[in-house]
């Protein structure tokens, strides 16, 4: 992969399905009972969010309020959810993804902090609660992480560095990673890596470094050592040596050198 973080655009690649027909009742011997309701429905019937609609395409379902701005969007966006989904299970070596994205769409971020008391989007309970100006595959990558391992990493390096790597803001993070040592802000990795907060959400110095480098482990070493070191504990030298049989230095230089070749006019920038 010739960028460190997939672009939105992608999202805009999704082909239009069909809607799927949604099995009312099921029917028995003393007639037709009502299917259990999924999690959107659910919230349906909280105060919060009575009157809201359910759009449904493929394996994604979108709740969201009546006269919601982005509605005639939805399309492309449940779409694209499904190529996004797709992509990171397949760089993630995880097996291919066939359950339901549920998503609840708010209109802004007044609405989302209003309704959730949260100043983020977040995943809770397996459904993505979501909302504009931020980018949706943050999210996206908050819910399939959980798929992806039961363990929490041990350090912040690895976890928003996931998240900011599959942002699908379609930012080059190792041409953002090359800006910092040319502008005397590069965080060297012995120090990026003891950082005591990320807040991908928000900061762009370390997160930007931490999506450069999770993206250059999975290339060069593979999605499973990359598993193996986000829920590694103990200290960043000692899980580096046993997984990767290398030293920081040795992986912060090569990873470098992928960032050489991977910026915005590297070596290897077309391939």
């Amino acid at each position: 992969m010739n960028i460190s973080s997939f672009s939105f655009e992608g999202w805009k690649l999704a082909s239009t399905a069909t809607l799927m027909a949604l099995t009312l009742c099921i029917v028995v011997t003393s007639g037709c009972s009502e299917a259990p309701k999924g999690p959107l429905e659910v919230l349906q019937t909280e105060r919060e969010y009575r009157g809201w609609k359910i759009y449904s395409l493929d394996r994604v379902n979108i709740l969201y309020p009546e006269g919601h701005p982005q509605e005639e969007l939805f399309e492309t966006i449940a779409g694209g959810y499904q190529v996004a989904a797709d992509q990171m299970t397949h760089r993630l070596g995880m097996p291919p993804f066939v359950d339901t994205l549920n998503v609840v769409f708010y209109t802004g971020f007044g609405q989302g902090r209003d309704l959730t008391a949260k100043h983020w989007p977040y995943v809770e309970d397996g459904v993505i609660h979501y909302w504009k100006p931020s980018l949706p595959g943050v999210t996206l990558s908050d819910f399939m992480v959980q798929r992806w391992s039961s363990t929490w990493p041990s350090r912040d390096l690895f976890h928003h560095g996931m998240r900011t790597l599959f942002d699908f803001s379609g930012r080059n993070y190792h041409d953002r990673t090359a800006q910092l040592q040319d502008s005397n802000l590069y965080v060297p990795l012995g120090n990026l890596a003891v950082a005591p907060k990320f807040v991908s959400d928000s900061e762009r110095v370390q997160s930007a470094e931490a999506a450069s480098l999770v993206a250059y482990i999975l290339a060069a070493h593979g999605p499973g050592k990359f598993k193996l070191l986000y829920e590694a504990q103990g200290p960043f030298d000692s899980i580096i040596d046993e997984h990767l049989g290398l030293g920081v230095d040795s992986l912060e230089s090569g990873w470098l050198d992928y960032v050489d070749e991977n910026k915005w006019g590297g070596r290897d920038a077309e391939r």
